[in-house]
């Protein structure tokens, strides 16, 4: 085994928080230049007065969107050491900005047990598996009733042949969970049964607390949605826009797609949707859009600040 000077270690870290800076920005930048979005139209949409009324908002429920996942993760990690919500914001902002341009941001599963010692660095990774299903829960359990009531007022059929092959795959993944619980997963000494046998030890309080948070976060995003929509000029009332909102995020999260096809993903879904409403195709492009800048590439640059900060902790 090759055995690396501190001198060559601290080198390859500053290489590494480069390169992360580097491919961030980039992917930022490109996703900004392709979008075919403009600036210039967006803004000629709306009026100054829009803008005073309407900026408070997004600084506001973009701010609490953040701070429940903050809250979330330091609920999370406080059952293997307590952490300020100072440190739980830099490790959530860090491995967001670290991870922007890998395939659904999976860098945050390496980027987060870096904050720990490497003794606790797997359980950490458990405990990030477990915010993303918490979200997840969310998003199906405001998006399933929403698709259905979707489908149902606008008549959307659904071939039998696509819900037996659903409901075989669904059986194939139960199936495979269960005869392969107690083999080794990616990574060495997690299998299906150690990662529940985990997760049953932060007791009903502490995960259900996080799911609690994770609902809340969904409602904050999802009305932060709608405000944009009303922003551009959407004539529809809360209560219409929801279920179409909570769809697209359903129907966005079930579509395995590189996250860096994320904007067009959900563009798309969101377009098909709002086209059952009287909701005008630019203004869901533009909401779209600003809602992956104010939750993605703004939070990204503040997280890659502390990129170049970081220093994983040591044995």
């Amino acid at each position: 085994m090759i055995h690396l000077s501190n001198k060559a270690k601290h080198y390859a870290l500053i290489a590494l928080k480069v390169l992360i800076l580097t491919a961030s920005l980039i992917f930022i930048y490109s996703r900004l230049t392709s979008s075919g979005i403009s600036f210039t139209n967006m803004l000629s949409q709306v009026s100054t007065a829009s803008v005073m009324r309407y900026l408070p908002i997004f600084v506001l429920l973009t701010l609490l969107n953040w701070i429940f996942e903050v809250i979330k993760w330091k609920t999370l990690v406080s059952a293997l050491r307590p952490i300020s919500i100072k440190e739980a914001a830099i490790q959530c902002l860090m491995s967001h900005g670290a991870s922007v341009a890998t395939p659904g941001k999976i860098a945050e599963y390496g980027v987060k047990p870096l904050f720990f010692k490497p003794s606790r660095r797997k359980k950490v990774m458990v405990l990030k598996l477990y915010s993303n299903l918490s979200q997840l829960f969310a998003t199906i359990f405001f998006g399933v009733p929403a698709l259905i009531w979707v489908s149902m007022n606008h008549s959307l059929t659904v071939k039998g042949w696509n819900l037996l092959l659903l409901l075989g795959c669904l059986l194939l993944l139960s199936m495979g969970g269960y005869f392969f619980r107690k083999k080794e997963l990616l990574v060495k000494g997690l299998s299906i049964s150690k990662i529940l046998s985990f997760i049953r030890t932060l007791g009903f309080f502490r995960r259900n607390t996080v799911i609690l948070y994770a609902l809340l976060r969904y409602l904050l995003f999802s009305t932060l949605f709608f405000f944009v929509l009303r922003f551009f000029g959407a004539e529809i009332s809360y209560y219409t826009a929801f279920p179409y909102i909570a769809a697209m995020y359903l129907l966005a999260s079930a579509i395995p797609v590189f996250f860096i096809f994320d904007l067009a993903v959900k563009g798309g879904i969101a377009l098909w949707l709002f086209s059952f409403t009287a909701v005008g195709e630019y203004a869901v492009i533009s909401t779209v859009f600003v809602m992956w800048l104010l939750n993605f590439a703004i939070p990204a640059l503040f997280g890659s600040y502390f990129v170049l900060k970081f220093k994983p902790v040591a044995l």
